[in-house]
């Protein structure tokens, strides 16, 4: 177990103005990329059932939306399949010739991961909370089975890389880099600090939610602790 926690685990080390507790850019290596842009192939409905599952405020109203599917009675939906392809979508593992990332994989948000206590269709309980949680560890379903043929992730591991407080993601060089201090007028550098900090599930999701609602996603995830609005 405690090495497939590793796996699910990657690192990401910010370069901080501590006058204004702002990120300035952080540095990375290729498995936080491939976690990054392979966001955009998780479906939204499996990130909805993350957010809920985990009691974390931010989902808006698609949350609302995808609360209305469970408590929505079964004589309204097509069929009986609906609501469970709405709730826990699955990505096909034909859709992509990469093998995804053990961080990504744990975003699938399966109904045979989860746990629950509540009644039959265990979409609420009394108090209101969701009945029950995504396993941190869910095993991939439907994604890309790592294979001698498919390469791992979707950036190449030899390329230095950097991403901006709002995640724009940026080649990386000690050229680029001194760029982009002089861009955004950094002139005291003794104020610029390092932090090495850790992603795991949790700390995925939260990147996740925040990137809905901030420009600053970096600054607000690891040094603020607080979303601030666009």
């Amino acid at each position: 177990m405690a090495a497939t926690t590793a796996t699910r685990e990657i690192t990401l080390k910010l370069l901080i103005d501590s006058n204004t507790e702002k990120v300035v850019f952080a540095e990375a290596k290729k498995d936080f990329f491939d976690y990054l842009f392979g966001l955009l192939q998780v479906p939204v409905g499996s990130i909805l059932g993350n957010l809920l599952a985990n009691t974390m405020d931010g989902a808006g109203s698609m949350a609302r939306v995808y609360k209305s599917v469970m408590d929505l009675e079964s004589s309204y939906l097509l069929t009986s399949v609906s609501r469970d392809l709405l709730l826990y979508p699955e990505m096909s593992s034909s859709s992509t010739s990469v093998t995804i990332p053990p961080l990504l994989q744990s975003f699938v948000f399966s109904k045979k991961k989860c746990v629950t206590e509540t009644r039959h269709d265990s979409y609420a309980n009394s108090s209101g909370a969701f009945g029950f949680r995504a396993s941190p560890f869910a095993n991939s379903s439907g994604f890309g089975v790592a294979s001698p043929s498919k390469p791992g992730g979707f950036v190449r591991g030899m390329t230095q890389y950097m991403v901006m407080d709002d995640l724009t993601v940026k080649p990386s060089s000690p050229i680029s880099s001194i760029t982009l201090l002089n861009t955004i007028g950094v002139k005291d550098f003794s104020c610029l600090v390092e932090k090495i900090v850790t992603i795991n599930f949790n700390k995925g999701l939260e990147l996740v939610k925040t990137s809905f609602v901030s420009d600053t996603v970096l600054s607000d995830v690891f040094v603020r602790n607080q979303p601030r609005r666009i």
